[in-house]
């Protein structure tokens, strides 16, 4: 009658052992999970220190990067990244983005133009033209062709007689003579426009002059590369948003007739 109950405790024992065994596996796997812990711990902290140095970097060569921009920087014989007088510009959509995209692809093509032909992108001050003290940039040369017109639309002009001197202009562009205008009236800027689709030589008489900086760009740009563009200015340049006077636009007038029947 003594061993069911030996049996019973012997059960008993097992039953706790085995519980003895669960608790240890249950604590090696706690601490397996804290030591996973302390690792993963200790991964985060590697992380963010790398974070934390690349930032440092990131920062450090941002710092070279105004340093490299500044005066100081000039001025101790440091390599600058930008052209002097460069521009940022805040793209405002998606095609600005497209036109700058072009805008460099192309660089390579006008610098090879550019060094090709220096004269036709050089601003050359104080070219006496009559009475004035003028700026130029462009084909000079296109002042030594005799056959010019200035293209002058006065608001007397009626259609008819707008059409024929618009078709006198144009054919002698299109006979290789020279189209002189300042292109102030809508009707002077449509025949210049028309002259420039066409491919013809022209000179324009601008009301500002050029800054330190100024190259032409666009279809201005291959208009000058081609020998086919020479803009002038009898005055200095400015930054301000200026009204032509009435004086000006018959100044400007009176040098576009100067420079087609008199140069």
């Amino acid at each position: 009658m003594d061993r069911p109950c030996a049996d019973a405790q012997g059960v008993v024992a097992a039953t706790d052992a085995q519980r003895v065994v669960a608790a240890t596996d249950a604590q090696g796997v706690v601490a397996a999970t804290d030591a996973q812990r302390v690792v993963a711990a200790t991964d985060a902290q590697r992380v963010v220190a790398a974070t934390d140095a690349q930032r440092v970097v990131a920062a450090t060569d941002a710092q070279r990067v105004v340093a490299a921009t500044t005066p100081a920087a000039s001025a101790a014989g440091m390599p600058s990244l930008f052209e002097r007088g460069y521009n940022d510009l805040i793209l405002l959509n998606d095609s600005q983005l497209d036109n700058w995209k072009h805008y460099l692809d192309d660089n390579p093509r006008h610098l090879a133009i550019k060094r090709l032909h220096p004269d036709f992108f050089t601003t050359l001050n104080y070219i006496d033209i009559a009475e004035w003290h003028c700026q130029i940039v462009g084909n000079r040369f296109l002042l030594d062709i005799p056959q010019k017109v200035a293209v002058i639309v006065h608001s007397a002009y009626s259609d008819k007689e707008y059409a024929e001197y618009k078709k006198e202009w144009l054919a002698c562009g299109e006979a290789g003579g020279i189209l002189v205008s300042a292109a102030i009236a809508t009707r002077e800027k449509e025949v210049m426009r028309e002259a420039m689709n066409r491919g013809y030589r022209i000179i324009l008489v601008r009301e500002n002059g050029f800054p330190p900086l100024y190259k032409p760009s666009g279809e201005s740009f291959d208009a000058c590369s081609n020998g086919r563009l020479l803009q002038i200015c009898p005055w200095e340049y400015h930054m301000e948003r200026r009204i032509i006077s009435r004086e000006q636009c018959l100044m400007l007038n009176r040098l576009a007739e100067e420079i087609a029947y008199h140069q």
